[in-house]
């Protein structure tokens, strides 16, 4: 199982939260998946992770949508079926190379992910 954190926001419609959190995550609007519970509907629609989200939503069922950052795999996947695995090494190869500002957020959203 995989500890999940989240934050709940209130704004009139998913346009808004999504630009909200494109603006805060610092990329593009089309970079923010959602799920929106009162239409069933999930962008982008190929998401792998549809069923994870709706069994979440089952114990928490009090929200109106979820929004996630979707950004780009920069990784090469291992096995398909399962987009989650990628080799470690290529991990590591590509952190070690980003510039230092860069590296230091990748440091501190990974700390983060720890607590």
């Amino acid at each position: 199982m995989i500890k999940t954190f989240y934050a709940v926001t209130e704004y009139p419609n998913i346009r808004e939260a999504v630009n909200e959190l494109a603006r805060r995550e610092g990329c593009p609007s089309r970079h923010i998946g959602y799920y929106c519970c009162n239409t069933n509907s999930f962008s982008p629609e190929s998401f792998a992770y549809k069923n994870q989200i709706k069994e979440w939503h089952q114990n928490h069922n009090n929200f109106d949508a979820f929004l996630w950052t979707n950004l780009p795999e920069k990784l090469k996947v291992i096995n398909p079926s399962r987009p989650d695995l990628v080799n470690k090494k290529d991990i590591l190869g590509y952190l070690n190379n980003l510039e230092a500002q860069t590296k230091e957020r990748a440091r501190e959203f990974f700390r983060m992910c720890r607590r």
